[in-house]
């Protein structure tokens, strides 16, 4: 990936922003502002007004830039790199897709937003012969949240049960293959989770294992596949408000395994955590990662 300066932006691989063909404007970045979908009511009465539950819209971010070209062909070379990134003809199609903008305000630190590429208007004046076009674009944001560019991840192993008896073997030996029955077994790791906001996390389980599930800090929530995995099979469980999906290696939908919490609930809050890995493996070869990034209300997280 591109290494950003800040206040450069990249999309598609495009690269906008200071030091850059497209220059922001002095005031040309404006990411936004906080805003609410809420069930409030006036009550008809008294006048009072009754709150409900209040959800953060999602923000829409704005560009106004120019291209700073040196001729007219320089400025529409530019200019069609830029439209052809904002086009972003791969998702359009395809319902929940989404494309990730990274961006850049504090040196050394990228952050990213995940959306569709909005609004793009680029108006042609006679600057265009000095290599100059003015662009505005929005871009709109999938959530009110930023992220880290970088993700954290835990391999959780598990550890079946055992019984300190063993087993007999007769006089007369025994028949191969020895058939052992699954064993019930559970593993609980640590993580610290960093920023300032839940975030969201993939759950992938790797087979051999008979219903696999996860839980967080004794039942925060707590969730189950019923089904099994074979030892080269997996399955992974996105709980991005985009994605919220559980995928057989990747592709076929395994929705119907699902029991637990609805998947908005599978958060990671800020702080330390105890997640335990279930499930039944005759092998202790089936695993669990859990992968997530940092989440802020800010465009950049700030320490302490």
């Amino acid at each position: 990936m591109t290494d950003l300066e800040p206040f450069q932006f990249e999309l598609e691989g495009v690269v906008f922003g200071i030091d850059t063909p497209f220059f922001t404007k002095d005031d040309g970045f404006a990411p936004g502002g906080m805003s609410w979908r809420t069930q409030s009511q006036d009550m008809p009465t008294d006048g009072a007004r009754l709150f409900g539950k209040d959800r953060q819209a999602a923000p829409t971010w704005s560009w106004s830039l120019y291209t700073d070209g040196e001729d007219v062909e320089s400025a529409l070379r530019h200019l069609s790199q830029l439209q052809k990134a904002w086009r972003a003809g791969r998702i359009r199609e395809r319902a929940g897709e989404v494309v990730e903008l990274r961006y850049c305000l504090v040196k050394g630190v990228t952050r990213r937003i995940s959306g569709r590429p909005g609004s793009f208007s680029a108006p042609m004046s006679n600057l265009l012969l000095n290599g100059v076009a003015a662009i505005t674009a929005d871009f709109d944001c999938s959530d009110g949240l930023t992220y880290s560019e970088h993700e954290e991840s835990v391999k959780l192993t598990l550890t079946a049960e055992t019984s300190d008896e063993g087993f007999m073997v007769h006089e007369d030996g025994f028949d191969v293959p020895i058939e052992l029955a699954a064993a019930e077994g559970q593993r609980t790791s640590r993580i610290i989770v960093g920023g300032d906001e839940p975030t969201w996390c993939t759950i992938t389980f790797k087979g051999p294992v008979y219903r696999p599930g996860l839980s967080i800090d004794e039942g925060v929530w707590k969730f189950m596949l019923d089904g099994t995995l074979a030892y080269d099979r997996s399955a992974t469980l996105d709980t991005r408000p985009w994605r919220r999906t559980i995928l057989l290696d990747g592709g076929a939908s395994v929705g119907g395994w699902y029991r637990g919490p609805k998947m908005a609930k599978i958060l990671l809050e800020p702080g330390a955590h105890d997640l335990t890995f279930t499930g039944d493996d005759p092998t202790n070869t089936a695993t669990c990662t859990v992968t997530w990034p940092t989440a802020s209300g800010s465009l950049q997280e700030v320490a302490g």
